[in-house]
């Protein structure tokens, strides 16, 4: 029997890398998608509130063949598991996201990882997958337009080949994520490395303008800036992959505290 998967994203239904994404792993999956309306970056895992009303609708657009919600990222991913689905599917892919989601802070802010949270938090193995370097070498390049979705080909294929990988081997015990980060001239050869997260801050990210203060990003990190990370590996041209897991909590940190504060860890 075929597998069956979630395909979600941030950047909408529209965008580019979603139906590459569709197109690729439809033709070796029961693929279905759900992507948001409109683009919700930036939302990491935020759910919508009790009072807020969602809808579901069924689009098409080129590639794209699924549902869209007027909701987050992880409003999508909820959505799909248990409305697009008999049981819950044999594994989650957001993206691939228009620009890289790579170092700690990042990752959390990433509505495209957030997504992949919600999965994971569903006990659904769960994948992200993402491309840097995207809008800063094809800057005048409109991802929505129907014609961009070969930008996106071969990061599919690539993605596509880990997650064959990974679900035939069997999803790690101890992960719960894995996150994907492909630099945009990647070859379909490229080395995979597993990485680790960088920890360099963004820094500022709002900027005053006129009256209002509006997110401008922050400035793009050099691989040295972070070496033996995800940072270094992409921008070596390296597929980097990092194993996420979502216990929030270390066993070193909880005997640290429990010596600072002379409290004994509940539970031992």
């Amino acid at each position: 029997m075929m597998r069956t998967a979630l395909i979600v994203n941030d950047d909408g239904y529209k965008s580019a890398g979603i139906r590459a994404l569709q197109a690729e792993l439809g033709a070796h999956y029961d693929a279905r998608a759900i992507a948001p309306a409109d683009e919700q970056s930036w939302k990491g895992k935020s759910i919508s509130g009790y009072h807020q009303p969602l809808t579901l609708e069924r689009k098409t657009y080129h590639e794209f063949d699924g549902f869209i919600a007027n909701g987050t990222p992880a409003d999508c991913a909820q959505l799909g598991l248990y409305e697009l689905f008999e049981t819950l599917p044999d594994f989650v892919v957001s993206g691939i996201n228009n620009g890289a989601n790579i170092g700690h802070a990042h990752i959390i802010s990433s509505g495209t990882v957030g997504a992949a949270f919600e999965a994971a938090f569903q006990g659904v193995p769960a994948f992200a997958s993402s491309v840097w370097g995207m809008y800063r070498d094809n800057p005048n390049v409109d991802f929505n337009d129907p014609d961009t979705t070969r930008h996106f080909r071969i990061a599919a294929g690539i993605t596509r080949r880990i997650i064959d990988k990974v679900m035939a081997a069997g999803f790690p015990k101890s992960v719960q994520v894995i996150a994907i980060n492909i630099p945009v001239n990647a070859k379909a050869d490229a080395p995979w490395l597993i990485t680790r997260p960088h920890s360099v801050s963004y820094g500022r990210l709002f900027q005053l303008d006129g009256e209002v203060y509006r997110n401008t990003g922050s400035a793009e990190l050099k691989g040295d800036e972070a070496p033996n990370t995800d940072l270094e590996a992409i921008a070596k041209g390296n597929i980097s992959i990092v194993p996420i897991s979502l216990q929030l909590t270390t066993d070193a940190g909880r005997q640290e505290l429990s010596r600072i504060l002379d409290a004994p860890i509940f539970g031992e």
